[in-house]
């Protein structure tokens, strides 16, 4: 058995689309980000739990970074980068991608890339989502309930009007890029 750290050097050569005998395919090695590994049935489900919550994770982390860097551009620049598309915009990227014909396990991705992304935009602390109920619940238990009450009222009006602003610009914007 061979020691982990130990190196193997071997020597590689490509051949060339013009170096293959005609009626036989290339046989090779491919590199890849991923593989495909096989378990008994009966632990499947608790492999597949686990690996998808990383991913979750790991795809809710590279959101909340990207909107970070929407936020920071939108304070240093004055403007939305031309990457942030809404529902039109997203719809026409799956469609231009192939991603909804490409099968039911691409779909199903896509759907849950979406559902991830939406859970977070609803928890932010923005009046008339979720996360601003929580935000006004947890400030009314420090200043008040009846005092919050009225001003909470106003606040989710607001935030609904400005959301819903924020989403007709946005598919305004999607529909002149298309």
């Amino acid at each position: 058995m061979a020691c982990p750290e130990a190196e193997l050097t071997r020597e590689l050569y490509l051949r060339k689309d013009s170096e293959i005998p005609e009626g036989q395919g290339s046989i090779g090695v491919i590199f890849s980000d991923y593989y495909l590994e096989r378990y008994p049935w009966y632990v499947m489900p608790f492999y597949g739990g686990w690996y998808g919550l990383k991913q979750a994770v790991q795809l809710g982390y590279m959101m909340v970074q990207a909107l970070g860097m929407v936020v920071t551009n939108l304070f240093s620049t004055g403007g939305v980068s031309a990457d942030v598309a809404g529902p039109i915009g997203i719809v026409h990227q799956a469609q231009k991608s192939n991603i909804l014909s490409s099968g039911w396990m691409m779909a199903l991705s896509f759907a849950g890339m979406l559902s991830i992304n939406l859970a977070i935009m609803n928890v932010l602390p923005i009046p008339a989502l979720d996360g601003g109920r929580a935000f006004f619940i947890l400030l009314g238990g420090v200043v008040g309930q009846k005092r919050i009450e009225k001003f909470e009222n106003y606040a989710n009006y607001g935030g609904f009007i400005a959301l819903i602003g924020l989403i007709v610009l946005i598919s305004l914007r999607d529909i002149h890029r298309i």
